[in-house]
């Protein structure tokens, strides 16, 4: 396989790519005082002060839209990069990720045209691109086995970690320059990355194929679990798929929550006397800066997974969930390395494309929980919060029941992230898919 320093370029390309435009739409906090501020559908408002709850929820619905589409293209993003390779993925991402941002920044020149909403529609546009940008970054750790842990955590972090952009945004905003000026330079930008990591993934090509044919690792450095030899149709009857949906659907969910009403529910606090107002502003802008600083868990979750390996991993997860930053590094880290290393690199864009397809279904609850908040229960958020609390506490009893139904890891001495298999050729492993021990220890996980 390869060496990371040989192919460095690739690599700062595709982070880049991932922390720059992946997972944007979920800086929403900062992005939604800019909206209002430039009177994104404040037409709904017809005479009332503007935010009305008309303006809000048209907002809101916008943002779960965006946010729902980032799990409802993964699983045909999953399928497209296993199927025909990340360099395609990029160039599909990228032409996406330019059209949708260029969208954006004509919508306060164009408006609805024909009733057609063009900022909900891009902002989809753009959710979805990023989706397809992240789909390829998982593909990058199967290259470098060696480094396969901090590589894996590192792409989910930064895909966190875009978050921040819209609150760098905002003071640059606040300077005088156009609204739309950002979006179309933020295209330019888009043009130069997307185009270089195409080039760069064009010229790995090969070393991809030989991850996918060899499994991504050597004998000494296995990306293989025994789960990872069976045919996609027999590990989705897998517990540890099982358990892999419940996660997603209940975790991603309740972190889009978090994001998509973490200003509403500050503005609640501020308007209702149990705040001071002067702070709201502050703790909004604060909470754009910190979210993303997940990214510094990194070596931290590495250091877990081989003291603790991925079961300890998960619960450390939820413990650290009070913690905000550390529960969204961890909740994608652990996730994405979890898959990684349980069904291997043939199939892990479609196993973590139907994880995210769990999240969009429940994500769909977000946008009647926020109306019935604000239209029924007079902006107190505190039911909201406290059934999204609930929510979540099925989620150690998962990985409790877990350990017997997936592989073990190995020992601390060796890379923990990758689980327990025969020493065996990996490209002859990966390539008759029928090796005898590989099969019987594969079936005793069904």
């Amino acid at each position: 396989m390869g060496e990371l320093k040989d192919w460095m370029p690739l690599v700062i390309f595709d982070l880049a790519c991932v922390f720059l435009y992946s997972g944007i739409i979920f800086g929403w906090a900062p992005l939604h005082q800019m909206l209002v501020k430039e009177g994104f559908y404040a037409e709904f408002c017809e005479g009332e002060e503007v935010p009305c709850a008309a303006m809000e929820n048209k907002l809101n619905s916008a943002f779960t839209l965006a946010s729902s589409a980032v799990s409802v293209i993964a699983l045909p993003a999953g399928w497209f990069v296993d199927t025909f390779g990340p360099m395609a993925g990029i160039m599909i991402a990228g032409v996406l990720q330019v059209i949708s941002l260029t969208g954006i920044g004509l919508v306060q020149q164009l408006g609805d045209v024909a009733g057609f909403d063009l900022f909900a529609a891009s902002l989809v546009s753009m959710s979805m691109a990023g989706a397809i940008t992240m789909f390829c970054g998982y593909t990058v750790p199967f290259l470098f086995p060696k480094q396969a842990t901090l590589l894996i955590a590192a792409t989910s972090c930064l895909f966190d970690g875009s978050c921040v952009i819209f609150a760098f945004w905002k003071p640059v905003w606040g300077t005088g320059i156009a609204f739309s000026t950002m979006w179309f330079g933020y295209a330019v930008l888009a043009i130069f990355l997307y185009s270089g990591l195409a080039y760069f993934w064009y010229q790995a090509r090969g070393l991809y194929a030989e991850s996918k044919e060899g499994g991504g690792g050597d004998d000494d450095n296995q990306v293989i679990s025994p789960l990872a030899a069976l045919p996609l149709n027999k590990q989705i009857c897998t517990g540890a798929f099982l358990a892999v949906m419940l996660y997603a659907a209940i975790q991603v969910s309740r972190s889009n929550l978090y994001l998509g009403t973490v200003e509403l529910v500050v503005h609640a606090a501020a308007t209702s006397g149990s705040a001071p107002a002067s702070k709201e502003a502050f703790v909004t802008m604060m909470v754009g800066y910190i979210i993303p600083l997940g990214f510094l868990v990194v070596p931290l979750f590495e250091m877990s997974v081989q003291k603790l390996g991925l079961i300890g991993t998960f619960h450390v997860h939820l413990a650290a969930s009070c913690v905000f930053a550390v529960f969204r590094a961890f909740l994608f880290s652990i996730f994405s390395a979890y898959v990684m290393a349980t069904f291997g690199p043939v199939t892990m864009g479609r196993i973590m494309g139907c994880s995210f397809i769990a999240a969009a279904v429940v994500n769909l609850v977000q946008a009647p929980l926020v109306t019935w908040t604000n239209d029924d229960l007079g902006g107190d958020f505190t039911p909201m919060l406290l059934i999204s609390l609930g929510a979540a506490a099925l989620m150690p009893l998962i990985w409790v029941a877990m350990p017997s139904a997936t592989p073990p890891t190995k020992s601390s001495r060796d890379d923990s992230l990758m689980p327990s298999v025969a020493k065996a050729s990996p490209r002859s492993s990966m390539n008759s898919m029928g090796s005898k021990r590989l099969s019987k220890k594969a079936a005793s996980y069904l």
